[in-house]
């Protein structure tokens, strides 16, 4: 018997590749908030409590759906199944894929803030993690809820891939690479430009002719809170060169680059690193992200601590590798990247709705 299965996110939409991976099992998708928005308002928390409440007595319209998928984790769902509003035995689960878990796990939110969310983990009935990073990170968190965690996967659609695939990465470049989405001190955290930064301006000092470009939406404030106490001479080498929503403007960056950085907090499984590894860019990452995973593939030694001083002396490390073992890593990156792609995202996320049906 077909299911009926709901989709809800936040705003001010679903990221692209959860959007899609919910599409492959979901008849109809809303937003989480349909009712009274809060999410992306900025209210304070009574106002946003208030709102959690007030949406969730309007979830009683998606009584007919037999699985609620939501994006992240959410209250109103919650709220919905314990007050019996939605049909008896609904199935809610939540794709994890977001820096949350890292936030409980090193206790940058305050103390309710963490219980409450501790709680909402405990009353989803499975808990998709986004690569395993994840759903390590949801088991030291919280582990008693790991029967119910099943580990899915994001990766670029194959036409993204074949445009990629068109460009050659400039070994021979003094140009480092970051892609990474803002704006906001949250993202700007988590994404760990602060580390990237400063690991830069330390990697200068040995090599003076480097330069750093940025892409991602980040406002002057951000960009003066992250260059702030950095010298002249290091700024005139720092570059923030905005979103790159044309796709031949984002390959002409990627073509002009030798080393990518992706030094973050928590970011389960970025998008970017995997495409930076389809063009074959070398490229740096945290303990902390996610994609580590296929990085273990190629060189273990690419995977740092959360540390400007090492994000230092492995930039200077890698400038200083010869071309052909620049080239070496290059071509294993290519190779193990292959694997991750938005098609078998898919058809593992199909099986796993299976396994949970």
């Amino acid at each position: 018997m077909k299911k009926n299965i709901l989709y809800l996110h936040g705003r001010p939409d679903a990221h692209k590749l959860h959007k899609n991976l919910a599409g492959s099992v979901a008849n109809h998708s809303e937003y989480v908030d349909f009712k009274y928005r809060w999410q992306d308002m900025n209210h304070g928390i009574f106002i946003n409590l208030f709102a959690w409440i007030y949406n969730s007595l309007f979830y009683k319209k998606f009584k007919d759906y037999d699985v609620i998928l939501v994006d992240g984790l959410h209250f109103s769902p919650v709220i919905a199944k314990k007050l019996g509003l939605l049909k008896r035995g609904v199935v809610l689960v939540s794709h994890m894929g977001n820096q949350l878990p890292y936030f409980i796990f090193t206790n940058k939110l305050g103390y309710f803030s963490k219980k409450a969310h501790l709680w909402l983990l405990k009353n989803y009935d499975y808990l998709l993690c986004e690569g395993l990073l994840m759903q390590e990170l949801i088991c030291a968190i919280s582990p008693s809820v790991q029967p119910r965690l099943k580990v899915v996967y994001t990766g670029p659609s194959q036409d993204r891939l074949n445009e990629l695939r068109k460009i050659k990465v400039n070994l021979n470049s003094n140009n480092i690479i970051t892609i990474a989405g803002g704006p906001g001190s949250n993202r700007m955290y988590y994404k760990g430009l602060d580390i990237m930064i400063q690991g830069f301006v330390k990697a200068r000092m040995n090599l003076p002719d480097l330069n750093y470009y940025i892409l991602g939406d980040w406002d002057t404030d951000d960009q003066n809170y992250l260059l702030n106490g950095i010298g002249a001479d290091d700024k005139n080498h720092i570059h923030f060169v905005g979103n790159q929503s044309n796709m031949e403007s984002y390959l002409n960056w990627l073509s002009k680059c030798s080393l990518s950085i992706h030094i973050s907090r928590g970011d389960a499984f970025p998008g970017s690193t995997i495409e930076a590894m389809n063009v074959g860019m070398p490229i740096l990452i945290s303990e902390y992200t996610g994609t580590k995973e296929i990085i273990k593939n190629v060189q273990d030694d690419l995977i740092i601590r959360l540390s400007s001083d090492e994000l230092a002396q492995k930039i200077s490390w890698y400038f200083n590798l010869p071309l052909t073992d620049k080239l070496i890593i290059s071509e294993k990156l290519i190779f193990c990247s292959q694997n991750w792609t938005e098609e078998k995202a898919i058809l593992l996320y199909k099986l796993t709705f299976d396994e949970i049906l």
